[in-house]
Order: structure tokens, then sequence, then C-alpha cells
């Protein structure tokens, strides 16, 4: 698919068709970390939002300068950006922006900040910003939405390190990703909750939860997502520490940890650092 689009001849393009084209480059090249790649889309992004009379084009593109700078390790930038882009939202659009990533824009801008929010150690103001997107998920009730918000939160309260909310999180998005066949999310949700059992249960659930994280993993890396690949690996050591496989733990987050050094995928960098101390304090 994105192959196909940089065929595309984009010159008599409307300004909304051709903002499409390069926002599914930018996407494109966050999730599989070519930095280049994003920077080119999102230059581009710029100057037909510049060219464009009205604000609404100015959403999507700070919506994916926010995400670009969150998985460079960047998140007081990247909470700048989606703040910004929140500032200039107008509903009357919802349907455009929702049309360029399948759920709603305005949810997604709220549950990345509530993430950065939480990178920055700011957790009051990742739980309100958290609040707004969930209530307004509901107010829009749609399947997509609601399990990407469902899948954010959880993910949220990994990076607060209150497993029992991000559980019953984890458990809301696997449910209804699997009611309405959405994959990714499914995926996630999966990986989630199979770390909040292992702190919250430990070895009770040991071949369970190793099952259940690898299938999420394994189907993250099949399509190709690197964005959170260091993450989650930071995340399977930490599940594997509460398991009581403290040796497999450690040589994993040494792995990783050596990855991170080396790539240009920094997203959580602080948090998969935090893991490492804790994985190998008793070493």
């Amino acid at each position: 698919y994105y192959n196909k689009i940089n065929t595309l001849d984009l010159s008599a393009a409307s300004p909304e068709l051709e903002l499409a084209a390069h926002f599914v480059s930018s996407v494109f090249g966050i999730v599989t970390c070519q930095h280049e790649m994003t920077q080119n889309a999102l230059d581009n992004l710029t100057v037909i939002a510049e060219k464009s009379e009205g604000q609404h084009l100015k959403v999507p593109v700070l919506f994916q300068q926010g995400q670009f700078a969150t998985v460079k390790g960047m998140p007081e930038q990247g909470f700048a950006y989606l703040n910004q882009s929140l500032s200039v939202y107008d509903a009357k659009h919802r349907q455009f922006y929702n049309e360029l990533i399948a759920y709603d824009i305005e949810v997604a801008i709220r549950v990345y900040g509530a993430l950065n929010a939480a990178q920055l150690s700011q957790p009051q103001t990742a739980l309100n910003w958290l609040e707004h997107a969930l209530e307004l998920a509901e107010e829009i009730n749609n399947p997509h939405t609601s399990a990407h918000s469902y899948a954010r939160a959880s993910q949220l309260f990994i990076l607060l390190k209150q497993p029992q909310q991000a559980l019953e999180y984890a458990e809301l998005a696997l449910h209804l990703a699997e009611q309405n066949g959405l994959q990714l999310w499914l995926a996630f949700a999966k990986c989630f909750k199979a770390w909040s059992l292992a702190v919250l249960k430990g070895q009770s659930q040991e071949d369970d939860v190793i099952e259940m994280f690898a299938q999420g993993a394994d189907f993250l890396t099949a399509v190709g997502l690197k964005s959170h690949a260091l993450w989650l690996q930071a995340l399977k050591s930490e599940m594997l520490y509460n398991l009581g496989q403290r040796q497999l733990a450690g040589e994993l987050i040494a792995t990783t940890v050596n990855a991170l050094t080396h790539s240009d995928e920094k997203l959580y960098d602080q948090q998969i650092y935090a893991i490492k101390d804790r994985v190998t304090d008793n070493d």
C-alpha cells in the first residue's frame, strides 16, 4: 500500500488528498523507525498545511510531529505538538481526520498526550488527558476508537506502574478487539494483559502469560511494528522477572539495552533503563 502511494501523481490532487498520501508515508516511517522517510513526509505535510486556507490541515500534521518526537525519545516536544494540535482542532472536520487514521483523532491526541505526560512524570496530567479521551470515546461509541483508547489506557497504567488498572483496560481492549476483528489492538492487549497478570499474580500464571505475550508480540513483529519493539522486549523481561525467571530476564534486558544504544528507536527509553535497574538489582 505504501509503495503504491509513492507512485501516485499528486500534481492535480486536492490539498486533502495530497496530505493524506504524505500522512500515510509518515505513519509508515514512524512505525518502521525510518526517520529520514518520516521527516521527508512531515516536511511535505507542513508545506501543504501552510498553503491551505484555514487551520484544519494543521491538526494531522501536528499530530504526526508529536508522534515522531515521541518515538525519538522526546516526550516533552511530543506533548507540545499534541497540545498544539488540540488547540486548532475543529470537530466539523472530524470525518476527514478519522478517514486518515481509522479512529477518532481527538481521542488519539488526548491518549498520546497522556502517554507523554506519564513519561514526563506528570501523572495527574496524564490521568486528566486520559479521562477526557475515554469520555469522548464512549460518546463516539466506535469499536476501533474504543479498542484503541482502552489499549492505550492499559499502556498508560503500565507506565504508571498500576498493574490492576492496566489489566482492567487490557481486558476491555481484548474483548472489544476480539468482537470486531481488530488485530492490532488485540495484539497490544495480549501483551499488556500478560504483563499485568505476571506482576499481580507471579508464577501461578507462568505458562499462560508467556504464551499470551508471545502471541501479541509475534503479531506486532509480523506486521512490521518496530516503534514499540524494544519497549515490549523490556516489558517481557520485567514479566519474566516477576515469574521468577530472573536469569532469562537479565539476559533479555541486557540485549534490549544494548540494542537501544545502537537504534534510532528511543520510545520509552528511560522506562527501559528503569526496568533494567529493577531486573538487575539483585545480580
